[in-house]
């Protein structure tokens, strides 16, 4: 059978001395909870053992001295993403440079002489996705049935790639868990969003980096925004792309712009020539033509995949944009 994630818990305790507390709130509903207080470094941090080989480990830690955390301390293989990352560099064989938040960073060969310093004063938070290598490809098959070996996986991607723009949604779901009274089910959440997070990181970390979706956008006007705004609105694109289905607000899609409902919507309606109720229809109505040509989706089915209430709301949808009903477009 060979090593277990387990270990790697252990080891962790030896080194940084974790003390196990309870949860204050249901995020936290499996897995196991601990206070970091040791050699500098401060804050929580939470193990979730999702199989024997894979486990997710989240870090909200901050540093009121010089501390280095040596990679070969985990003895496995994981994919890294900090949504907060301050002050940090890695250092491999003499050769350093600086870690940037939001972006993911691989470390797949735990033999490799590798470390990363972070300077008094630095924070960091987000997740790790660990793995016992010798089963990595047992694990992608048994999460994603794809087969890639570690040796095809970048170092980094950083936010210019759709799938990396995702991943602090997922996270966000994480940490927003409120299944509370059933253990069971909070794991099939914990593990669902696990599998989610993987096919993000592969997408990411094995296909070439993707060209910007900036280059989409021709129009004068958006050429005289700021590269940052255009920056962010780019991520909402393709959030809203990658999302079809799914139920937003305003409020909801400021956390992932950065922005204010009114710059945000000043600036995408600048930059698309759509508001964003428009460009979202625009993109449902393009997924449910091209769902309409394979006669195995049902219109029932494509009406819950694009998120409407109930079949007959994505009809009157389909009929006011095309004049036709969904099942009069497939006949036609």
């Amino acid at each position: 059978m060979g090593r277990e994630i387990s270990v790697i818990l252990k080891k962790m305790n030896e080194v940084y001395h974790l003390r196990e507390i309870n949860p204050v709130n249901s995020s936290f509903s499996c897995g196991k909870l601990f206070q970091l207080d040791d050699q500098g470094a401060y804050g929580r941090c939470w193990f979730y053992e999702s199989t024997p080989y894979t486990a997710l480990l989240y870090l909200d830690v901050s540093f009121d001295q010089e501390f280095e955390f040596v990679t070969k301390v985990l003895d496995c293989a994981y994919i890294s993403f900090f949504s907060r990352l301050y002050n940090a560099k890695s250092i491999m064989d003499g050769e350093e440079f600086t870690m940037e938040k939001n972006t993911l960073y691989t470390n797949l060969f735990p033999f490799e002489r590798k470390y990363t310093r972070f300077a008094s004063g630095s924070s960091l938070q987000g997740i790790l996705l660990l793995f016992i290598p010798e089963h990595f490809q047992e694990q992608l098959a048994q999460y994603t049935g794809t087969t890639i070996h570690l040796n095809q996986l970048k170092t980094h991607c950083g936010m210019g790639h759709m799938s990396v723009a995702s991943v602090p949604l997922i996270i966000r779901q994480i940490l927003g868990c409120r299944i509370q009274d059933s253990e069971h089910l909070a794991r099939i959440y914990f593990d669902s969003k696990i599998r989610e997070l993987l096919a993000l990181f592969l997408d990411a970390l094995s296909s070439p980096q993707q060209e910007s979706d900036a280059a989409s956008f021709t129009d004068p006007e958006s050429r005289q925004i700021k590269d940052d705004d255009l920056h962010q609105i780019i991520i909402l694109v393709r959030y809203l792309k990658e999302h079809p289905g799914e139920e937003t607000n305003l409020n909801s899609l400021t956390s992932i712009a950065h922005m204010s409902i009114r710059k945000m919507t000043t600036v995408f309606k600048t930059v698309t020539g759509m508001t964003i109720r428009e460009y979202r229809n625009h993109i449902r109505m393009d997924l449910a033509k091209k769902m309409l040509t394979d006669q195995n989706n049902t219109v029932s089915d494509i009406a819950e995949y694009l998120g409407f209430a109930s079949t007959s709301s994505f009809t009157s949808f389909f009929k006011r944009q095309t004049g036709l009903s969904p099942r009069q477009y497939r006949t036609n």
